[in-house]
């Protein structure tokens, strides 16, 4: 009996060996999407339903919410996956990827781009089903068709405003969806909340005007692929100033549009003083990656507004 399982032990390992290969690959595809998206739109997610009104129509309970919050994570991960898939199996977006982010799945030869496509498609239809049964599927759908005008109709290289307009859709798609998943009732959502539907417009508009932050950092990569991003059309500089305005201008409205008391413009403001002043001051690709971290960092202080709103 000993030879057998002996003879069994190499096989497990390979398996094993095969299993993690396979998970570290899942995971490259949406490694540089964590702070940008899983993170903040979960974040939102909650927060949003235990702030209840204005967005929502009733309160939750903490306890229900943080009962969804497995179900808050899935969504967002299962519908990102698909669509970074779509974003990087591009020839031009592997050469790109070449320049930027060579530890990507592709570029690093962890998997072919036909096996990747019909993994994209597997996964599409996985988080349509998801999507149905949690209550998000109109977001699912909304984010299946900005992936495919984004990645597969030029969105993302023919403008840079065209680049930023699905940007901010897509984020306003993440956190609609984040949050009909963490109320478990989608009814419960902007239907009837007068202020969600123009909070959830400022929010994309916010995400358009200062989402370039991203392309920073990329601009050789970008470049190289001939996509017009805003760093790239406008120059560096004006990119630059562009966000050095506009981050400490929605730190101020944002709040006031919420009719926050004080508090709640303390922390949106100061981190929009920090992210203007490193934009102008530190230029290097390091240092934007640095800045774009607490931008992330800002758009979550941008989420949090309407709880400070019930709290104050």
């Amino acid at each position: 009996m000993s030879r057998y399982v002996e003879a069994a032990l190499p096989s497990l390992d390979d398996s094993f060996e095969t299993l993690s290969y396979h998970a570290k690959t899942i995971w490259l595809f949406t490694r540089s999407d964590l702070k940008t998206i899983v993170i903040p739109s979960t974040f939102f997610g909650l927060l949003a339903a235990y702030s209840g009104p204005p967005l929502m129509t009733s309160t939750l309970t903490l306890s229900s919410i943080l009962l969804r919050t497995p179900y808050v994570l899935l969504w967002v991960w299962s519908t990102l996956l698909p669509f970074n898939i779509n974003n990087q199996c591009h020839p031009d977006s592997i050469a790109e990827d070449r320049f930027n982010k060579p530890w990507r799945p592709m570029p690093g030869n962890r998997i072919a781009p036909k096996h990747a496509i019909t993994l994209m498609c597997i996964l599409y239809v996985v988080n349509l089903a998801i999507g149905f049964q949690l209550g998000a599927v109109r977001q699912s759908v909304a984010l299946l068709l900005l992936g495919i005008w984004y990645n597969r109709l030029g969105g993302a290289d023919r403008s840079c405003m065209e680049k930023n307009f699905i940007n901010g859709a897509g984020y306003v798609s993440f956190i609609t969806g984040a949050l009909s998943v963490a109320a478990n009732t989608p009814r419960t959502l902007v239907t009837t909340a007068a202020i969600a539907v123009p909070w959830f417009t400022i929010i994309g508009a916010t995400i358009f005007t200062t989402v370039h932050m991203q392309d920073l950092e990329d601009q050789e990569g970008d470049a190289a692929r001939g996509r017009w991003t805003v760093p790239l059309v406008l120059g560096d500089a004006v990119a630059r100033y562009i966000i050095a305005v506009a981050v400490p201008a929605w730190s101020v409205f944002t709040p006031f549009f919420m009719k926050s008391r004080v508090s709640g413009f303390v922390l949106p403001n100061l981190l929009a003083a920090v992210v203007a002043f490193r934009v102008l001051r530190y230029r290097y690709k390091e240092e934007d990656r640095a800045t774009f971290i607490i931008w992330n960092m800002w758009i979550l202080s941008i989420y949090a507004i309407p709880l400070s709103v019930v709290v104050s």
